[in-house]
Formats: structure tokens, C-alpha cells, sequence
């Protein structure tokens, strides 16, 4: 499929040719040494003496529908010590199939993340998780909500 270069171009956008995936960052969020598996990583403001943050990395996609991989993700925290699931909506990203899942983490310091699934043209799913000091995390969620749909896969 031929994606025009532009669609990844334009102000406070961030683009990553290899993966085909941009987003505009949540507003004084920047761009951190990628890690762990993912392809981009940035780092939002600190709260609670955590950083908040956004991961994203690919994941194969085997053509199953996004409720079904929404359900695998679930079912999988669901095994994580402290784990609870708050919400999950179905919703469609820069034209494609989407799912966002919340859930928030007991820990040292009490975490929530929001990770978005979008199934890409690619046979790819890119896997977005923003996280955050609980405690932080309402205040930012609809500028996290608002970033993750200016997300553009090819």
C-alpha cells in the first residue's frame, strides 16, 4: 500500500518511518530513548515521584477482531498481582479499528494507564500505553484521549 509521506508531516508531530507510525504528543510531553520492546517511548510530567509516560510497540496481528485481542490483553492483567480493569471503549483511529483499555495498578506508588490497540493496514497492531500516577492520571486523561487520536498508522 502506498502511503503518501505527508500524512506523518506537520506540526508537534513525532514519526517513526520504520514502525509508520506517528502521533502528536500530549502538550510539554517529549521524546525519550526508546526501550524495553517499543519503538517510541516519551515522558510526561511527574507526579507523585513517577513520570508519566507513553510506550508504543507493535504487535503481529493474526486478522482476529480488536474486541477479541482487547479480550486477550484483559484476560492476561487479569494474572497481574493488583490489577484492576476500570473501562474499555471501542472507537476507530485515523480510520481503523481501535479499543482503549484502562486499568489501574497497586504499587509503591499506585499507577493508571490507558493503552490504545489499533489494528494498522500492515498486519500490525500498534499498542499505545500512556501511564500515570493515579493521582494524576483524570486531570491528564482527556489530553492523553485527545493524543492518542491524532495517532497515523500506514
Amino acid at each position: 500500500i502506498d502511503v503518501p509521506a505527508n500524512r506523518h508531516e506537520g506540526d508537534g508531530r513525532t514519526y517513526d518511518k520504520n514502525a509508520g507510525f506517528s502521533i502528536v504528543l500530549p502538550k510539554g510531553w517529549e521524546v525519550i530513548k526508546a526501550a524495553g520492546g517499543q519503538f517510541l517511548n516519551a515522558a510526561g510530567p511527574t507526579e507523585a515521584g513517577f513520570a508519566s509516560n507513553l510506550g508504543v510497540r507493535e504487535i503481529p496481528y493474526d486478522g482476529a477482531p480488536i474486541a477479541k485481542i482487547a479480550q486477550a490483553i484483559k484476560s492476561g492483567r487479569q494474572q497481574v498481582k493488583g490489577w484492576t480493569f476500570l473501562d474499555e471503549t471501542l472507537l476507530t483511529i485515523d480510520g481503523k479499528k481501535a479499543c482503549a483499555l484502562c486499568g489501574r495498578l497497586a504499587g509503591q506508588v499506585e499507577t493508571t494507564n490507558l493503552q490504545y490497540l489499533i489494528i494498522g493496514t500492515n498486519n500490525k497492531v500498534y499498542a499505545l500505553t500512556f501511564t500515570a500516577a493515579s493521582s494524576a492520571f483524570e486531570p491528564m486523561r482527556k489530553a492523553l484521549e485527545q493524543s492518542a487520536l491524532t495517532a497515523r498508522t500506514d
